[in-house]
């Protein structure tokens, strides 16, 4: 819904925390997926008249507004363009976490190089169960309550 993502973004918070970051984070990365979509849904109206459906026709001319293209480029500055809207809770902290572009947040590129490094041992110890007992057939999982697992 585009107008509850917008209004995000002019909504004047009570408290600015983390949890008000993570959404304007979240609510960024939706505008970015919503205005991805835009060109193709564009085309699809291209044959739409004033006269065949005014309120189409309505849709159809601000999506064509030259401002979603600077609001676009806004975004990709700082947003890592790889990085997409995810519904998957999993996942969504992780893609949260590197959707910021390097360099932008000197601490946030700290946690990113801890979080790699932390997850790269977790690997490691990993495979040193599997090597010593192999017959056991362990998997590494990850969730959202327990982290990364052995199962």
């Amino acid at each position: 819904d585009l107008d509850l993502i917008c209004s995000r973004f002019v909504a004047r918070p009570q408290h600015k925390d983390n949890r008000h970051g993570k959404m304007m984070l979240k609510s960024t990365l939706q505008l970015k997926h919503t205005i991805q979509l835009l060109p193709s849904l564009t085309k699809a109206l291209e044959e739409v008249t004033s006269e065949m459906c005014p309120l189409l026709y309505l849709i159809k001319e601000n999506m064509s507004d030259p401002r979603l293209a600077l609001i676009a480029q806004k975004i990709d500055e700082i947003i890592d363009e790889d990085v997409s809207h995810s519904k998957n809770s999993s996942l969504e902290k992780i893609h949260l976490f590197f959707a910021i572009k390097p360099d932008v947040e000197p601490k946030l590129d700290l946690a990113r190089k801890i979080y790699d490094e932390t997850v790269e041992k977790v690997f490691q110890l990993f495979e040193l169960y599997r090597q010593e007992w192999p017959d056991l057939g362990l998997k590494i999982e990850f969730t959202e309550t327990r982290g990364y697992h052995v199962s």
